[in-house]
């Protein structure tokens, strides 16, 4: 099966989703621990993956891809190839109601959202202008995720900032100085915990207010 590298899992705690270096996406019961649909269709290691809350698809991006996949749960079948980014996808999200996607580039400024019922692109969200270390990485971003709200968005910059874009457009992002880079950022249930994954080793907890 090879190392598994991603997972992620429905509200009620039925279904699970696998996948790593075998390029398979696997969905899993966990109540008899079986594997009840395998994904085939990736070039490369499974780095990001989402299952809906309500259980039906499952995006997928492989490590290094430009491009992500949605399946079908029960089937397998490959219901679209969303398409648009410039850059190696870097972080991956879906709203808790299922409505839509979130995507980031690791070399792109714009944040990309997407309607996840009719797999298409919306307007993308400008991000600002990055400042890297001199000789450090040429990366923006690292992670993304949706907020408590569903409409609020966090990313993990690679200039070592947590930022929250806010639902409302005239609103003023939030910009949080982490004291090392993050590399890997997930959200609580109700999103207003985020946990960050820091090149130091540690983790972070941020709590996000609800407003």
């Amino acid at each position: 099966m090879g190392c598994i590298l991603c997972l992620d899992q429905t509200p009620d705690g039925k279904t699970l989703v696998s996948g790593g270096t075998d390029k398979i996406v696997r969905v899993w019961d966990l109540k008899t621990g079986k594997v009840t649909a395998r994904f085939r269709g990736h070039s490369g290691e499974i780095g990001f993956l989402r299952i809906a809350s309500h259980g039906n698809w499952v995006a997928s991006a492989a490590e290094g891809a430009e491009v992500f996949k949605v399946w079908k749960t029960t089937s397998g079948e490959q219901l679209e190839v969303l398409k648009g980014h410039t850059g190696k996808i870097s972080g991956l999200d879906i709203t808790p109601e299922a409505s839509f996607f979130v995507s980031v580039g690791s070399t792109e400024s714009e944040i990309r959202v997407w309607n996840a019922v009719e797999q298409k692109q919306l307007e993308p969200i400008p991000g600002p202008p990055f400042a890297r270390p001199m000789g450090g990485p040429d990366v923006t971003y690292f992670g993304v995720s949706f907020l408590h709200d569903g409409r609020s968005i966090a990313t993990l910059g690679g200039d070592s900032n947590l930022r929250i874009y806010p639902s409302e457009k005239d609103q003023q992002i939030k910009t949080i100085k982490l004291p090392y880079a993050g590399y890997r950022m997930i959200s609580s249930p109700d999103g207003e915990v985020l946990a960050l994954g820091l090149e130091s080793g540690r983790l972070a907890i941020v709590r996000i207010p609800a407003r």
